[in-house]
């Protein structure tokens, strides 16, 4: 065994590399120990935080010092007195917190970003001649952050690819057609085998999708699916987002009037992240007959009448 013994685990986990979700926030644990039937004076213990995306305002440390110059937590005797003299045997466990920054802030995006957590731990120790001398221990682990896949779908009337018929705001027992709007955007990782699915309620069909778009509709269950495919890391922020744009007819019932019907039900979105090996996943709300995003748009349009 190592003279004073130090592991460290990130969100729990112990193994060399933790992958996160896009922007969360970890929980590190520094577990210490003195392995030596010896008393050991002056242990000092600092973690080293590096990678791209580290955001240093993040940093917690409940009981130590954070030096943000080089972005170095540092426990020392002055902040923990019982650090100054440990008895063989004795323990304890240390926490601190960071984050990176928000993956897609300010319009930009991180590329690939990784926090790396070195740990040293050291301290004195009287040799076999009674001489001092320091000992010193190091771990290291890296928590991965995989992409945002950031998904819109609205629902519009005036504009769009298709010439959308029927009356505004729609009238029980009359279809009135709408085009749905999807666009994709991907924070900082990489996205292959992206793929959008939703369902469509009874009471909407799928006329077609504009412009070849991979978007095709399965009349049993209703299900909507845009196969994406590639999804380079900064689509929607430094580069273009992925768009589909697909038309649907809604026929209300008289059950209907007064209410704001569904158009179509809550889209996901998976994907595999390139840089953490692991499938990302998000959605976007319900798509509803009040298409507010249209510039066309008036008060009293997203409701069924008579």
């Amino acid at each position: 065994k190592p003279f004073v013994g130090i592991d460290l685990a990130l969100n729990g986990e112990t193994t060399k590399q933790v992958v996160m979700p896009g922007g969360a926030t970890v929980r590190a644990d520094v577990v210490w120990v003195n392995n030596l039937p010896n008393t050991l004076s002056n242990l000092v213990i600092q973690a080293k935080l590096s990678g791209v995306g580290l955001n240093p305002a993040s940093v917690a440390v409940p009981n130590g010092f954070y030096r943000s110059a080089d972005n170095t937590i540092i426990w020392d005797k002055q902040a923990l007195p019982q650090f100054a003299s440990l008895d063989p045997g004795a323990s304890g466990t240390l926490q601190f917190s960071f984050a990176p920054f928000p993956l897609g802030s300010g319009g930009a995006s991180l590329r690939n970003p990784s926090v790396t957590v070195s740990v040293t731990v050291s301290a004195n120790r009287r040799g076999e001649n009674n001489v001092p001398e320091e000992i010193t221990s190091v771990v290291e682990k890296k928590a991965v952050f995989a992409s945002d896949l950031i998904l819109r779908s609205a629902a519009v009337y005036s504009i769009g690819p298709f010439q959308n018929s029927g009356s505004l705001p729609p009238k029980a027992n009359k279809e009135t057609t709408y085009t749905i709007l999807w666009s994709l955007s991907n924070s900082s990782n990489a996205v292959s085998r992206a793929r959008v699915s939703a369902t469509l309620p009874p009471y909407v069909r799928f006329i077609g999708a504009a412009g070849g778009a991979p978007v095709t509709a399965n009349p049993i269950g209703g299900t909507i699916t845009w196969d994406v495919g590639s999804v380079p890391a900064g689509a929607g922020f430094s580069l273009p987002p992925k768009e589909a744009a697909f038309q649907v007819a809604f026929l209300p019932s008289v059950s209907q009037v007064g209410t704001t019907p569904i158009l179509l039900n809550a889209p996901s979105v998976t994907g595999d992240d390139q840089f953490t090996g692991t499938q990302v996943l998000s959605g976007a709300n319900a798509t509803t007959i009040d298409t507010t995003t249209d510039p066309l748009y008036k008060g009293g349009e997203g409701v069924v009448v008579q």
